[in-house]
């Protein structure tokens, strides 16, 4: 598969004062080359260089996925002190990438970047704007190929009388990106701003098929110290899935009130439709749910640091209780996954990447990190880390979860154990509630800048868990600032159809007629969680027989489909939730199971399971579809889910967007 993908440039910044080289390349060419051969070489050691037949993929695994956190910054390093044996003058690495970078020409100097990573892309774009001063510029832009052959791109001396300056280029396939800026005047100023971006190819291979799940916990077991769920997302089923007691994981008091874990023999005990303590989402089971229709997932590594670290209490934890290093341990594991089984498994960076992914009958995955303290301020700037994670394949994120962040305020919900988690993090929260009872904290003005970044890297953002003011604000800001940018929320149910147990449990985390709204109007989708909870009846058409069944969840779909809302599944698998009870069986509402289908043909053995076992894990979630069939229902809308999510996806690069009416 040929692949062109958006890449980020790392630069570094050179400052002279020596005599203008107008329109001359060959003053990159040794430094070029010298950075290729460093590449070249620390690409071997880390093993991320493949032999192919397209030059584009072959350094593509070393600065996305596992490897950015390496190859970046050993480059920037490796630059500095190159830089400092042969250039009078260092002022230390700069970024030419989605946000802009300021500098200043002073007395006739100039300006070089070169960039440390190749640059892959569709179409590339550089612009350049005037701060102030009106010293005569000319600017020079070349690319450096592998093999030492440099091209001018283009050279130009800019009319200072304008404000602004674009640069467009299309297919740079595996070269280095340099610009240089020379002025012209020795006593007149040039204040500047530059930046560049980059456009995957849009490759038009029509629609594809399948259904997608926007919210899954697929590495949960490297989450919260590791102590938390009993077996593991992959490796041989004999070690992944064992036998254990209550001894071996999880601490029973933070358990909600009619929810367990079972503990016991795998594939006999657990997993279970109610069971919220042993993994769901194992490699079979998974691979299972893709063979049958699932075509798009969006992975979710996430942590709660609180949770971790009462859990060390009781438990030798192995694992650090951090967010940020317990969500960047999940993205490697997600994409050594990938390595591992690559011929159905692949990690999506762009929408047109995820169509080429299902079109070559893979699983395309969308990786998006939900915790509620990503961006600690110990670590540093958050933009660093939204920059690093971005590097590593995350194309979508959660601005809160479970508690209020720098960014956003938090859906209150009914459980105290989060609330206690909210309070004691931050105390004002205790008094962060107005009239109604809902969180009166929205969209902050950190919140906005996360919001900018995310935008500028044409990153999803997903709503869940926030609260009711955080949507308005939202709502709002993507309206006013960014033309009607998509949001989503990734697992959630309709507030009309909730009966008041369910209401009170689950606080502001639902949609209300304002959240519905936001959503349609900005083309964004609704990931319908499998929650099992009864419902009220949505047209009369399906009975809600068997409360907390498909039944009540096809009650939701119903409602979804009558307000022409964009839906997928969202089944917060190993979130802390259980999943849909079974309709027949010792669990079920009626004791004898089914033996023939309404609509002529044989049950299969999956769908079979699923009567009697219900949501139990991932491999069932096409007999969920089925079982809605099974009641007369029309899935379609469920059935192209991967489209509707890719079609939201492509639309944060539409430059022409409008209110979706």
């Amino acid at each position: 598969m040929k692949l062109r993908r958006a890449t980020t440039v790392l630069v570094c910044l050179l400052s002279t004062t020596s005599p203008a080289y107008a329109g001359d390349c060959k003053s990159f060419a040794q430094a070029a080359s010298d950075a290729w051969k460093e590449y070249r070489s620390r690409a071997i050691i880390d093993g991320c260089a493949t032999e192919t037949s397209s030059k584009l993929a072959r350094y593509h695994a070393c600065s996305i996925g596992r490897f950015a956190t390496n190859m970046p910054a050993h480059m920037v390093g490796w630059y500095n002190a190159y830089v400092g044996k042969n250039a009078p003058l260092q002022l230390g690495p700069r970024s030419l990438g989605a946000d802009a970078q300021t500098g200043e020409l002073l007395l006739g100097a100039s300006r070089r970047l070169m960039a440390t990573l190749p640059m892959l892309a569709a179409n590339a774009q550089v612009d350049l704007k005037r701060v102030s001063g009106q010293a005569h510029v000319e600017v020079t832009i070349c690319a450096i190929g592998e093999d030492g052959t440099s091209t001018k791109l283009t050279e130009e001396k800019i009319d200072t009388s304008k404000a602004s300056w674009q640069w467009n280029f299309p297919k740079l396939d595996n070269v280095m990106l340099m610009v240089r800026l020379d002025s012209q005047s020795p006593t007149a100023k040039f204040q500047y701003r530059i930046s560049a971006s980059v456009k995957p190819e849009q490759v038009n291979i029509g629609p594809v098929h399948g259904f997608a799940d926007t919210h899954v916990h697929q590495t949960s077991d490297l989450g919260n110290g590791g102590n938390w769920y009993g077996g593991h997302h992959t490796g041989p089923i004999e070690t992944a899935l064992t036998s254990c007691t209550e001894k071996d994981h999880a601490w029973n008091p933070f358990i909600p009130p009619g929810e367990r874990i079972k503990h016991g023999k795998p594939l006999v005990d657990w997993p279970a439709w109610d069971d919220m303590g042993h993994h769901q989402i194992y490699r079979d089971w998974l691979k299972s749910a893709h063979s049958r229709g699932l075509n798009l997932m969006v992975a979710s590594p996430t942590n709660n640091l609180v949770l971790c670290t009462a859990l060390k209490l009781k438990y030798r934890a192995t694992m650090g209780c951090a967010d940020s290093e317990a969500i960047e341990r999940q993205i490697i594991a997600i994409h050594k996954f990938a390595e591992e089984n690559h011929d159905w498994y692949e990690v999506a960076l762009t929408p047109w990447h995820a169509r080429q992914i299902i079109a070559s009958g893979k699983l395309a995955v969308v990786i998006s990190p939900e915790s509620s303290d990503e961006f600690p301020k110990s670590d540093g700037d958050w933009q660093h880390h939204v920059e690093k994670w971005y590097r590593m394949g995350v194309r979508s994120l959660q601005l809160a979860h479970m508690t209020d962040t720098p960014f956003a305020g938090v859906a209150i919900q009914g459980a105290p154990p989060l609330e206690v988690a909210n309070v004691g993090k931050n105390p004002t929260h205790l008094f962060a509630r107005d009239a109604k009872g809902e969180n009166k904290i929205g969209l902050t003005k950190n919140g906005e800048g996360l919001v900018d970044f995310m935008v500028a890297r044409h990153m999803l953002v997903d709503g869940a868990h926030s609260s009711l003011r955080t949507w308005d604000d939202l709502f709002a800001y993507m309206r006013d600032k960014h033309a009607f940018y998509p949001v989503y929320d990734s697992h959630s149910r309709f507030e009309a159809l909730m009966k008041p147990d369910d209401l009170a449990s689950v606080g502001e985390m639902r949609l209300t007629p304002a959240k519905i709204n936001y959503i349609k109007k900005l083309g964004g989708l609704v990931g319908l969680t499998t929650r099992p909870r009864p419902a009220i009846e949505a047209d009369g058409s399906v009975k809600d027989s068997c409360g907390g069944s498909t039944t009540s969840f096809a009650q939701h779909y119903l409602r979804a489909r009558s307000l022409g809302m964009k839906m997928a599944l969202g089944s917060d698998f190993n979130g802390f939730t259980n999943q849909l009870r079974p309709r027949f069986g010792k669990e079920g509402c009626a004791p004898a199971t089914p033996t023939k289908s309404t609509r002529g043909h044989a049950f299969s053995r999956e769908y079979l399971e699923y009567l009697t076992k219900g949501l139990a894990h991932m491999g069932y979630l096409p007999e969920l579809l089925e079982d809605l069939r099974e009641l007369g229902v029309d899935t379609s809308a469920l059935d192209g889910s991967a489209e509707t999510y890719i079609q939201m996806w492509e639309r944060v690069w539409d430059e022409h967007r409008t209110e979706v009416r």
